[in-house]
């Protein structure tokens, strides 16, 4: 519980990453609230549309929503299509940004590029807000290979910092090696 605030939980997740980064043979790091085919961690999905409609209901989507760091998409080996994926840069200071799969792209925007629009996600009592999309990730099979890929977006941690992220390291080596190493840090 000490870690509950926004700020303490970002300062938490930078340094533990860090540490990781710095262990011989380690490749990248990520973070995310939820990790592909993983039962752990917060899933869960907001309504989203463009900005530029009028909100209707016809025009609201539904989108699983992740919190992930800058290496995340590195770190599992999934691709930016276009735009640019978050880097240290888009802190709490910054322009709220996010990142749409291509499910999401395609069921809004059709055949327009999204990049620079602006997504207005509704976290019900939490508010409603616009983030401009910097970034169209590729889509994954979140829930393992038999599942379809969803409409998914994705926040940078330091914007919307979150106290629970699953932690995902890419190795050069044999990952087992690391185990130890990775249980001090």
């Amino acid at each position: 519980e000490k870690y509950g605030s926004g700020k303490k939980s970002h300062a938490y997740y930078t340094n533990l990453i860090e540490n990781l980064q710095a262990l011989p043979g380690v490749v990248s790091v990520g973070g995310a609230t939820a990790l592909p085919t993983s039962p752990l961690g917060p899933d869960f999905e907001r309504p989203v549309w463009d900005q530029s409609s009028l909100a209707v209901e016809e025009d609201k989507r539904s989108a699983d929503v992740r919190m992930i760091t800058p290496d995340y998409f590195r770190t599992l080996g999934i691709s930016v299509l276009r735009g640019r994926g978050f880097t240290s840069q888009d802190g709490p200071d910054t322009p709220h940004v996010v990142i749409v799969n291509q499910t999401l792209a395609r069921q809004i925007w059709k055949n327009t590029d999204p990049i620079g629009k602006k997504l207005v996600v509704d976290y019900s009592t939490a508010g409603t807000y616009p983030y401009e999309i910097v970034g169209v990730a590729k889509d994954i099979r979140f829930h393992g290979p038999r599942s379809q890929p969803r409409a998914e977006i994705y926040f940078p941690h330091a914007q919307r910092p979150y106290l629970v992220l699953n932690i995902a390291i890419r190795t050069s080596g044999d990952p087992r090696l690391l185990i130890n190493p990775v249980r001090e840090v």
